[in-house]
């Protein structure tokens, strides 16, 4: 009996590992703290914040316009929400800059780094999405269809970050610095922009084409009026969208260790 307990003990650990890991919720913290601290990070936040601002505001500039009366404005709700993401996701270790070194000399496994992220970026784009879902709601008096919005929204930023993970082992790009004033620029530093607006536009592309399970559960049932079908295609677009996270994440962590010389060449 005795020697059981230390095994159950152990397992329950383990279990509880799994879960939710102490490395996973630091490197979360450590994250929301370079948003606000590093001004080049803060500058990235509120830039994918400014398209929600517009969306809150937009409404009560032209509170009777046909955008609200058709209710159109509670389904693009969750499109501003995955920009926002995408945003802060499709480059996420090349943020860290020349501090990704020192984050890849810690003793955390790779997946549980891009889980501390992810959950960073989440949290942020779950905020989002009930502020503008609920708002919208209330502006064109749509509740009855605030809760699948609200399901494909979530389902939505599971796959934005899927693809965000990808492109970040295997993309991945060095963050321009910000600089005051007028700097000439070279013909480097031009191609090196060129392909950075490159290669973001071709992984929103990508993102894009991976939401359309997601889009379609939400606007098919609703376009040959059979939205009895949300039953099953809502839970489906949740489960689609945790899976398909889960999926990318587990395959480019596995990835990660043997990629990091070129990732710290390109980032940092």
């Amino acid at each position: 009996m005795n020697a059981a307990r230390p095994l159950a003990t152990s397992s329950g650990g383990g279990i509880l590992e799994r879960l939710g890991s102490s490395q996973i919720f630091a490197i979360t913290n450590k994250e929301w703290k370079y948003f606000w601290r590093d001004p080049q990070l803060k500058a990235t936040l509120l830039s994918s914040l400014y398209i929600i601002i517009i969306f809150l505001v937009g409404p009560f500039l032209n509170a009777g316009g046909s955008i609200n009366r058709l209710g159109v404005l509670i389904y693009t709700a969750p499109l501003a929400v995955f920009f926002s993401v995408f945003t802060l996701s499709y480059n996420t270790l090349g943020m860290e800059r020349q501090s990704l070194t020192t984050l890849f000399l810690f003793p955390i496994e790779p997946r549980r780094i891009l889980l501390g992220k992810n959950l960073a970026v989440t949290i942020i784009g779950i905020v989002e999405l009930f502020v503008l879902v609920l708002t919208s709601a209330a502006i064109t008096h749509s509740w009855q269809l605030a809760l699948p919005v609200l399901a494909v929204g979530l389902a939505g930023i599971g796959v934005v970050i899927g693809c965000g993970n990808f492109s970040s082992v295997f993309l991945p790009q060095r963050m321009r610095q910000m600089q005051r004033g007028f700097q000439a620029t070279g013909s480097s530093a031009g191609n090196a922009g060129c392909l950075r607006g490159v290669m973001s536009l071709l992984m929103m592309g990508v993102t894009l084409v991976v939401l359309a399970p997601v889009v379609a559960a939400l606007f098919l049932p609703l376009f040959y009026h059979v939205l009895w079908v949300w039953v099953f295609s809502i839970p489906a677009a949740l489960l689609f969208g945790i899976g398909f996270h889960q999926l990318v994440t587990w395959l480019v962590a596995s990835r990660m260790l043997d990629r990091t010389p070129e990732i710290l060449e390109i980032t940092t």
